[in-house]
């Protein structure tokens, strides 16, 4: 087996981080410094701004600047995302506010993995076994920023440490995913090195029809006091649209639906099953869940 370039560079960074544990281990001092090392510089230079290939010219870096209020083991940072194209003059090489570690990870997640977004609808033929109704992949790309999606918002805030995969046609790809009673909605993001010899599923989530429905029912009655005064979720022509959030295992990441009424049906709802978080939402006539847009990690 010929290691890919993304295994040698994670095995580079690996090395190093068994050396610097080894050393720190040594030392007499209960306290360690992390002090910016030149590794991380150099491996950036030689690995993102020296190597030529078909990955993209834009460069990030993590600046961070030391806040007030911070002790001197524990100092506060607030940080920023700096983006220059490779061929820039204005490079931050030398900068001594940059995370040179963040930067390397930061930049390895955005262009070193490719990314594959699968939505499902399954329904469970035992207690450990699903079976695929209909799915849906589509190859998404990773983003330290946000948009609003709700109303397809054209404006970006930063969410990085955050990563967001996003799918801005949510509406258009995801139309036929349509839930019924007994059914769940599963959510799988993949990344797999650009080789295809690393692959690792980094975020699973399902949303289950009979979950929602026990959330609507729950909040039908306190909706409708307030349906003249509280404008609900996002008309899309005379068709509502709610978003649902579930969380992944363990609470770690989250994604994001948009769930809308099938056309033409009647009073219906679709899902999520115990473990994942969708009590932020309020919901009406729920049925057919036709669009994904996000997950952060």
């Amino acid at each position: 087996h010929v290691p890919s370039v993304l295994e040698q560079m994670l095995s580079e960074i690996n090395y190093h981080r068994t050396r610097e544990i080894a050393q720190y281990a040594r030392e007499e001092s209960g306290f360690v410094i992390l002090n910016p090392t030149r590794f991380w510089t150099d491996f950036f230079v030689q690995h993102f701004l020296r190597h030529c290939d078909d990955r993209d010219d834009m460069l990030f870096f993590v600046r961070k600047h030391e806040k007030r209020g911070g002790s001197r083991y524990i100092p506060k940072f607030e940080t920023a995302i700096e983006v220059f194209r490779k061929d820039s003059r204005k490079l931050p090489i030398r900068d001594p506010d940059i995370d040179w570690e963040e930067t390397v990870y930061l930049n390895l997640i955005l262009q070193e993995f490719e990314y594959t977004l699968t939505c499902a609808v399954c329904t469970r033929t035992s207690p450990k076994e699903l079976q695929i109704l209909k799915k849906n992949s589509q190859r998404v790309y990773a983003s330290p920023s946000r948009r609003s999606m709700d109303c397809k918002g054209e404006m970006e805030e930063i969410s990085y440490p955050n990563i967001f995969f996003t799918i801005d046609n949510y509406d258009e790809v995801f139309e036929d995913i349509i839930v019924r009673d007994g059914e769940m909605v599963c959510v799988e993001l993949v990344a797999a090195d650009k080789e295809g010899a690393l692959q690792r599923v980094i975020f699973l989530g399902s949303i289950h029809y009979e979950a929602v429905k026990r959330v609507y029912d729950a909040r039908a009655s306190l909706s409708s006091k307030f349906a003249q005064k509280v404008s609900l979720g996002w008309y899309q022509g005379q068709q509502r649209l709610e978003f649902v959030r579930m969380r992944g295992p363990s609470g770690k990441g989250h994604a994001e639906m948009a769930v809308t009424k099938q056309k033409g049906s009647g009073v219906e709802t679709p899902t999520s099953e115990p473990g994942y978080s969708i009590t932020d939402y309020d919901w009406e006539d729920i049925e057919e869940v036709r669009s994904f847009y996000l997950i952060e990690i």
